[in-house]
């Protein structure tokens, strides 16, 4: 496994890292490092530089040297390598790292898994849209969901997710979810992607059900939703809103999202 660190990166570039192949996208405080496989070399994906740059890096795969992540006040993310004990009234969240979007270091992912903490009632269905590594839908079972459903359009991060969650997983998006299917849905995504993905997100959730939205910043937000509780952190946001007053009318058609749809919005 290697990586392609680009210090500036925009909505465009991320679009071609999927389109590349990418196995995952971590954004942290250097900037966005996309990850690929052996497979594939820097030299083949040089196109991606253009203005942006791109710093190739090989990454690690033993994952023992990063340090537990508390979260909220329950969860501790840990390494799926730790063998430690979870500290009074904290639960471990064991990651495996490196291969998809969601280590738990990204302001976006702890928002909503803060915000998790606070809106997920025992008992609760659960759909994690766009789940990347499955932090999130292992999340929702350690703080009580009775079922956890995730889904994602890049065929590696749901393997990936199988590794990390025994709850189910398939390769798509919201469009295949039948109508009222959870009570809590998440999606960590982009603000153009969450609203391209505004009706079937609401239609998915239940009467009186919560969505939380995050991947955005005050600069960006998706317009279709209305926040009834925000979390921010580093300038970026999470927003719990409320499908009966989302501003999102229904296509006169049923929207399919495929892979190649995602990828150009």
């Amino acid at each position: 496994m290697w990586s392609l660190l680009f210090r500036r990166y925009d909505d465009t570039l991320i679009a071609s890292l999927w389109e590349a192949g990418t196995a995952g996208l971590l954004e942290d405080d250097q900037g966005l490092r996309a990850y690929f496989a052996d497979d594939r070399t820097p030299a083949e994906l040089a196109y991606l530089g253009g203005e942006f740059g791109g710093e190739a890096k090989v990454v690690a795969s033993d994952d023992a040297d990063w340090e537990p992540i508390p979260v909220g006040r329950r969860l501790l993310i840990v390494p799926a390598s730790f063998r430690g004990e979870a500290p009074a009234g904290r639960v471990l969240l064991p990651l495996e790292t490196g291969a998809a979007f969601g280590t738990g270091r990204h302001e976006t992912t702890q928002l909503c898994l803060e915000a998790m903490e606070r809106y997920l009632k025992a008992g609760d269905v659960v759909l994690d849209v766009g789940c990347g590594s499955g932090i999130l839908g292992a999340a929702a079972r350690l703080l009580g969901a009775r079922e956890v459903f995730s889904c994602d359009i890049d065929e590696q991060a749901i393997g990936t997710a199988r590794r990390q969650v025994s709850t189910p997983l398939f390769t798509g998006s919201a469009d295949a979810v039948q109508g009222e299917a959870a009570d809590l849905v998440v999606a960590n995504l982009t603000a153009p992607i969450l609203e391209a993905l505004a009706w079937d997100l609401k239609r998915v959730a239940r009467r009186n059900g919560t969505l939380l939205v995050t991947g955005f910043t005050r600069e960006r937000v998706p317009q279709s939703f209305v926040a009834e509780c925000e979390f921010e952190r580093e300038g970026w946001l999470c927003w719990v809103c409320r499908p009966e007053t989302m501003t999102v009318a229904a296509p006169r058609e049923p929207l399919t999202h495929a892979a190649e749809w995602w990828l150009s919005s």
